[in-house]
């Protein structure tokens, strides 16, 4: 019995070497892996003056996520920036100076009177970004145009989460997962696909679940890289976009209960006396299973 035992204790001893060797080896390797981001565009028809720029949230790209609301934008605006983020690892800062660089580019050609920055969850608090990083780039825009802010369920910090995502993001912080760990496909295994009850009559399922594929297949340490970005970024500053916006709206989806705490709201009007907030039934931004809701809520947010 006590043979056994120890045999037991040796393959377990073995086994926890090699899950701390694999995370050695990937803090490592994740130095070699890219941080990629890109902006394309869409034209729109508006002649208003106006270039929208959607930031998608965690496990979204800017062109899927947005499949079934462009044409409202395009409607809505002169051009349209669809910001795609790679799929090894992620990069707030850097994709804050792509995303402002490229906003530079495009007024420099046609100069916009109003910039409407849509931030998916995530997305919201990289939009904040960008702004104060057009800040930075001197002369990158004309005191005379107008920016707006439309933050969709976007959390600023780590207590801006609901349990027990709360928690999770700091254990995190400390796995550097990089391509050993990334071979899992963790994030299939992990994935919670929308409940019924949440999906609206008459979706398109094939493209919910194309959406629903597109969540599985990212790689676990772009994921682990998008959460720490929230987790350690902190909640903006009192007054930081005071006088900078025009206008910002915090829409909270009053179907979200496992993803983002209502309370976010309060962090983001902490940030300038023109902050509204506006409610959608919907999951966390749940584009792909109730997109007519969504659609209703662009239309009003950019009508």
């Amino acid at each position: 019995m006590s043979t056994v035992f120890g045999v037991v204790k040796v393959i377990a001893i073995v086994i926890v070497l090699l899950i701390v060797l694999s995370f050695v080896v990937d803090a490592a390797l994740r130095l070699r892996m890219d941080t990629d981001v890109s902006v394309s565009t869409e034209r729109g028809s508006a002649d208003n003056g106006t270039l929208i720029v959607y930031l998608p949230g965690i496990l979204a790209g800017g062109r899927a996520s947005s499949v079934g609301f462009i044409d409202i934008w395009r409607r809505n605006s002169d051009l349209v920036l669809l910001v795609e983020y790679g799929d090894e690892r992620f990069d707030g800062e850097f994709c804050a100076k792509v995303v402002a660089d490229a906003i530079q580019r495009q007024n420099a050609v046609t100069p916009f009177r109003r910039i409407v920055f849509i931030g998916s969850s995530m997305g919201g608090l990289l939009a904040y970004d960008v702004i104060r990083q057009l800040d930075v780039n001197t002369g990158s825009l004309e005191d005379t145009v107008s920016i707006e802010l439309i933050a969709l369920d976007a959390p600023t910090s780590r207590t801006d989460f609901q349990p027990p995502n709360h928690l999770v993001a700091p254990v995190l912080r400390v796995l550097p997962f990089g391509p050993i760990w990334n071979r899992l496909n963790l994030i299939e295994k992990m994935f919670v696909p929308p409940k019924e009850e949440n999906i609206e009559v008459g979706v398109d399922r094939a493209e919910l679940a194309r959406r629903v594929d597109e969540g599985k297949n990212y790689r676990i340490s772009f994921w682990r890289d998008e959460l720490v970005y929230i987790m350690t970024h902190g909640a903006p500053k009192y007054n930081a976009l005071e006088g900078r916006v025009d206008r910002l709206v915090y829409v909270r989806s009053t179907r979200d209960n496992d993803t983002v705490r209502p309370e976010a709201y309060n962090a983001w009007a902490a940030t300038t006396s023109v902050a509204t907030r506006m409610e959608v039934d919907s999951t966390h931004v749940g584009f792909a299973e109730r997109p007519k809701t969504w659609r209703q809520a662009f239309e009003k947010l950019l009508g």
